[in-house]
């Protein structure tokens, strides 16, 4: 029952993996994965008549995932009328008792886990891509705009992101997790050009199955998903 409510009411678990472990204790307290990089291509000539040379060098890397535990606890009167009715309907009542606020409570916790992995990414950017953190996104120049927008198109071209050379509709999977915001100085942008035709409401989507949770409409090709987490 955790589960399910989990997948239908988190945010930014589908951008992390996420995994459940009903074991209790964890095998390890932390894990380490590796992979080899390829070498860059060579373009120096060689002679004629060369049979040898220098052989390109493989490189390798490794990343250390620190494993943690996590848990909520919540405890009720034995007179709460949600207690009087797990009585009567074991599985209904245990359901009814979960959903008044340890499911609530679990995705809270776990969406917050995904959101600040998601901030370590690497290429992180805060405001106009200035500052280091979010102290530095203090003025009315480092709101989101339409600009970044095209350069994370830009960028990703650049990283040979297969669908960023040709963005079509919603079919592109660049996806934005933003805050109310972010989304209202778009629209209020939008809306001062005379663009405000240009977002396309999830309401107008051809395929409505693959709308993500809380999602609100595409913009030059980005999708955008709004919620209070992402403040």
């Amino acid at each position: 029952m955790l589960r399910d409510y989990y997948y239908s009411q988190a945010i930014f678990n589908r951008f992390t993996t996420i995994q459940f472990d009903t074991r209790g204790l964890p095998d390890a307290n932390s894990m380490t994965v590796t992979n080899l990089i390829l070498p860059h291509g060579n373009f120096d000539p060689i002679g004629t008549r060369q049979l040898w040379m220098n052989s390109s060098r493989v490189d390798t890397s490794a990343r250390t995932i620190n494993l943690q535990r996590y848990g909520a606890k919540f405890a009720y009167h034995k007179h709460d009328k949600a207690i009087t009715y797990w009585q009567g309907n074991p599985y209904d009542g245990l359901e009814q008792i979960s959903q008044r606020g340890l499911m609530h409570s679990m995705v809270e916790i776990q969406d917050a886990l995904a959101r600040n992995a998601m901030l370590s990414n690497p290429y992180a950017m805060y405001g106009q891509g200035t500052g280091v953190n979010f102290g530095d996104i203090n003025s009315f120049g480092e709101r989101f705009s339409t600009g970044i927008l095209d350069s994370i198109h830009l960028g990703m071209a650049y990283r040979n992101v297969p669908y960023a050379s040709a963005p079509t509709g919603i079919a592109g999977n660049i996806i934005c997790l933003c805050s109310p915001g972010i989304y209202h100085d778009l629209v209020t942008e939008a809306s001062a050009n005379g663009n405000a035709n240009a977002f396309i409401d999830v309401m107008k989507y051809q395929n409505a199955v693959n709308i993500i949770n809380s999602e609100v409409g595409t913009y030059h090709n980005v999708r955008f998903v709004r919620t209070p987490r992402a403040t």
